[in-house]
């Protein structure tokens, strides 16, 4: 896989969860995952405000931990952990270049 620049499994998953997000923000991702995704605004300025960061909603019960939606929306969070340079990328092309680099 090395050599055909070809990222394991986990990683392509990774990948492919990530560049739906990034659609998704950047207005041609579906619609029921824009509903699921809440961009990241603290109550006062901080250095974090401009970074495009996501937040999930806080979930109490056990059995809503065990939705899928919970579950989604703890992956979708790997988008917090990009650098600031990937997830502000300006185009699709140059965004898919940047994160198999970064995951691979």
């Amino acid at each position: 896989l090395r050599s055909l620049h070809w990222l394991p499994v986990c990683q392509r998953i990774d990948f492919k969860i990530l560049l739906l997000v990034y659609k998704t923000l950047h207005g041609s991702g579906p619609k029921y995952v824009s509903d699921m995704i809440l961009q990241y605004e603290p109550s006062r300025p901080l250095r974090s405000s401009g970074s495009a960061l996501l937040s999930v909603l806080r979930v109490r019960t056990k059995h809503g931990k065990t939705a899928f939606s919970f579950s989604a929306l703890e992956k979708l969070l790997l988008w917090n952990k990009l650098p600031e340079d990937l997830r502000s990328a300006s185009t699709i092309n140059s965004f898919k270049t940047r994160l198999k680099t970064f995951l691979f």
